[in-house]
């Protein structure tokens, strides 16, 4: 078995003199090269064709027709990786410049000593070497950049290259005050340099450099000056990554909603940081969010529609009973289930106000120790005697801004869901506590835990809508934890659930200290009788439900009072022009067309004297701002005759206002009164047996 020889590199030496030619030749063959000789340029070029030298030995005068400096020039031409070397017997430092500008390597003087030769041969072939590595590194380095563009281009998520070298040069000169030296800054802050492919597609750009005229500024909008604050600190802290979910534009103007995750790294060599911006395009994903909750949403307002119907349906048949068998008996008994069932009606309309958060008008406030002692003994009642119950609470909790009622809502619901899950019996601890909220500060967090069969996830995240409820028929409304999400919502507080089944539930209350000192809405309170009507006084009842409407005039009219009743603003207005002035506008808040307070502020630019009286059963934010209504004198429905007459005489007797419903102008009484209107000789207060209607009206 033979070892094959390693091919030799060829030679070319190319000499219109056959001896300089082979004696060269024979030099070059001591080197171990393959020599071929030529002394013409065409000779030159077909051998160099054939067998592509590693060195060319060129003659730079090769008689009248021919040019050693071309034929380097064509050699060089056809086969750059060829060591062209020049050589002449008339030397001058002119003529070696005049080579190496002509694109030879090297230059040697005839007559050629073989030491310099040698010198030659091996730095050609050192060249050649090294000429062929780097051609081998670049195209490695091109089928890298090929994969590398691949992959980013096919990669799933958008991604842009930025150079934060100006956000960088403008902190560095001017610090955080950058920010807000000059608002259009930011836009020329971040350059783009690199997008792939998803990139384009998704800001709806055709190339780079159009996204890159967009610029960061037009892709992230006024968001992105703080974003580009917050990733300077960042970098500056020794972090390099930002995330967040960002509101962004495309070029042909669509609103999107990315994931953004961006990536700072340092320039290499010290050069400016480099910014990698990672974008997955949520838009769709928040868009069939959206769709998924308003289906919720619909789904829970139609259980709830369901659940209204039901009940006040059970609630009118009573009605018309109790209504039926007074007609017939005149009994007092029938009377008072009456106004019993009146009574279940307006508890209804109260949880369900409670529920929706109309309970934005001045809060009451409560402490919250006294409300748990007098209310552990109407929960043990409650909860029978099969249910151990344990009340703790830390010392001096201070107030909380719910008032009593509401908070003894809040224990009973609690309590009563606690009992419902404990059919056999069990245990129920309720403490109250002073804590830290990482996400309110200094609150008050009231635990009620049961040892009941708890609920798995997908009840727990449902025990909040209304009329959702896992009790049988009869047994439950749905209404008792949504109730208590709302009156905690409305405080300012949050809840939080903790169950598993077989492990019993743990209810958490975090709820703010009351701004003000408790004041107690349970304890007694006398039921007066109605004053009298002043003399002559008149009033103007604008309702536009009929029956309301009716109710108010012979309520009124049996008190005393001249009564003018009209259905709409518009024709209060008319009726005002033509049979007033009246002592009185009685009016009811929400009405078509113009509002109840928008009427009040027409009159009053006629009367600035004007008193006024609102009733409503609530009020849409939409018609009645939240200032606006802590501002109105109300009476909220339904109200009691002596409640009404009561509120009436107060509107009559008190100061007249040219504000929009309170009265704070000093005026004398309407004519004919016999009260002083600083100091009624009466005061009227809400009926103790009333069920207490929400605080919004």
């Amino acid at each position: 078995m033979t070892v094959a020889e390693e091919p030799r590199e060829a030679a070319l030496v190319v000499d219109d003199d056959p001896d300089v030619a082979g004696s060269l030749a024979d030099l070059l063959a001591l080197e171990g090269l393959l020599v071929d000789t030529a002394a013409s340029c065409a000779e030159a070029l077909d051998l160099a064709a054939r067998r592509c030298p590693a060195l060319a030995l060129v003659d730079l005068r090769l008689g009248a027709a021919a040019d050693g400096l071309e034929l380097t020039a064509r050699l060089k031409e056809a086969h750059p990786e060829t060591v062209c070397v020049l050589v002449t017997a008339y030397g001058s430092l002119d003529s070696a410049v005049a080579a190496l500008r002509g694109g030879a390597d090297d230059y040697l003087r005839k007559p050629v000593r073989p030491e310099e030769l040698r010198a030659v041969v091996r730095r050609a072939l050192r060249m050649r070497r090294l000429a062929g590595e780097q051609r081998a590194a670049l195209e490695e380095l091109r089928r890298s950049e090929a994969r590398y563009r691949r992959l980013f281009d096919e990669v799933p998520a958008a991604i842009v290259l930025g150079d934060l070298g100006p956000l960088f040069a403008a902190l560095e000169a001017h610090g955080e005050e950058a920010f807000v030296r000059e608002q259009a800054s930011p836009a020329c802050w971040v350059r783009i340099v690199d997008a792939n492919q998803q990139a384009l597609r998704l800001f709806g750009a055709e190339s780079t450099a159009a996204l890159a005229a967009f610029g960061f500024a037009g892709i992230l909008g006024p968001e992105g000056a703080e974003l580009l604050r917050e990733v300077s600190r960042a970098f500056r802290s020794g972090a390099s990554r930002v995330e967040r979910e960002v509101r962004a534009h495309s070029l042909d103007g669509r609103s999107l909603v990315l994931d953004m995750r961006l990536h700072v790294t340092s320039g290499p060599g010290g050069a400016a940081p480099q910014a990698v911006a990672c974008f997955v395009d949520l838009t769709r994903q928040r868009e069939l969010d959206a769709q998924l909750r308003q289906a919720q949403k619909m789904e829970a307002v139609g259980r709830l529609a369901g659940g209204i119907a039901h009940d006040f349906n059970n609630l009118l048949t009573s009605i018309l009973g109790y209504a039926e068998l007074a007609q017939r008996s005149g009994s007092p008994e029938d009377f008072a289930g009456l106004r019993g069932v009146v009574r279940r009606c307006a508890e209804l309309t109260s949880r369900l106000l409670a529920f929706s958060r109309r309970g934005d008008g001045p809060r009451r406030s409560a402490d919250l120790q006294h409300a748990l002692h007098d209310t552990e003994a109407l929960l043990r009642r409650t909860l029978g005697e099969d249910v151990a119950l344990s009340v703790e609470s830390d010392p001096a909790l201070g107030a909380v801004p719910l008032s009593e009622t509401e908070l003894q809502q809040v224990f009973l619901n609690l309590a009563v869901n606690a009992r419902d899950a404990m059919p056999g019996g069990g245990r129920l601890s309720l403490r109250a506590r002073k804590v830290h909220d990482p996400r309110a500060g200094p609150s008050v967090a009231i635990e009620v835990a049961d040892t009941g069969h708890g609920m798995d996830e997908e009840t727990a995240a449902r025990v909040f809508e209304p009329f959702f409820t896992t009790k049988g028929p009869g047994q439950g409304t749905g209404l008792g934890l949504s109730t208590v999400f709302g009156i905690v919502g409305a405080a300012g507080g949050r809840i939080e659930v903790d169950s598993a089944p077989g492990q019993g539930t743990t209810v958490r209350i975090y709820l703010p200290p009351a701004e003000e000192a408790p004041e107690s809405d349970l304890a007694e309170r006398s039921v007066p009788s109605a004053p009298p009507a002043p003399a002559g006084a008149s009033v103007l009842v604008v309702e536009d439900e009929v029956s309301v409407r009716q109710v108010l005039v012979r309520l009124l009219e049996d008190h005393g009072y001249r009564v003018r009743a009209v259905a709409s603003a518009e024709d209060a207005l008319r009726a005002w022009e033509e049979e007033g002035p009246f002592s009185l506008l009685l009016s009811d808040v929400v009405l078509p067309g113009q509002s109840g307070p928008a009427l009040a502020r027409s009159l009053r630019r006629r009367v600035p004297e004007l008193r006024a009286l609102f009733v409503s059963g609530y009020a849409p934010e939409s018609t009645v701002s939240a200032a606006e209504l802590a501002e109105l004198n109300l009476i909220p429905k339904p109200f009691a005759r002596e409640d009404l007459l009561c509120r009436v005489r107060a509107a009559l007797d008190a100061p007249a206002s040219s504000g929009s419903g309170s009265q704070r102008v000093k005026q004398a009484p309407p004519p004919g009164s016999s009260v002083s209107s600083t100091s009624p000789p009466w005061s009227c207060r809400a009926r103790a047996t009333m069920a207490k209607p929400s605080p919004t009206p």
